[in-house]
């Protein structure tokens, strides 16, 4: 990657090889994921390649799967509170004991869906829309186990 050499792959040829892997994931033997061979491409941005990845197609916060082997007790549900104002709705997650992070989904117009992930410590999640008809606080612990879901609807 951008090492000087004439075999060197350019900034989005990593981008576009992960842009391939996602849209085979759906069939069968399609990949399920990607690995990085050289971790200090990564480690040091070689080429910007990291950065434009974060830029796209790393754009969002990810769960890993859970590490149910080190603990596989969930987390219990949070209480949620949801509130209308002219420019969206804002959610209020009450504390949950351990809870790391919050997954905060909610469907606008009866069929999208969008989520949200932040840190626990965050009490609530402002959703920029008027439309929204349904939002689901999911409590998330440092094992990655996800608690039962608090449903709000309209």
């Amino acid at each position: 990657m951008a090492d000087g050499t004439a075999s060197a792959f350019g900034p989005g040829e990593i981008g576009a090889q992960l842009d391939l892997v996602r849209a085979q994931a759906g069939t069968a033997g399609g990949a399920t994921g990607a690995i990085f061979y050289n971790a200090s491409s990564v480690r040091n941005d070689r080429g910007g390649f990291v950065t434009a990845l974060t830029a796209q197609q790393y754009a969002a916060l990810a769960l890993p799967p859970a590490t149910t082997w080190l603990d596989a007790t969930p987390p219990a549900a949070p209480t949620l509170q949801v509130a209308r104002s002219g420019s969206g709705v804002t959610a209020t997650i009450g504390e949950v004991a351990d809870a790391r992070w919050w997954l905060v989904r909610w469907r606008i117009g009866g069929t999208t869906w969008q989520a949200r992930l932040v840190p626990a410590s965050t009490s609530s999640v402002t959703i920029p829309a008027t439309d929204v008809d349904g939002v689901v606080a999911t409590a998330i612990d440092r094992a990655g186990n996800a608690g039962v879901g608090t449903v709000w609807q309209p």
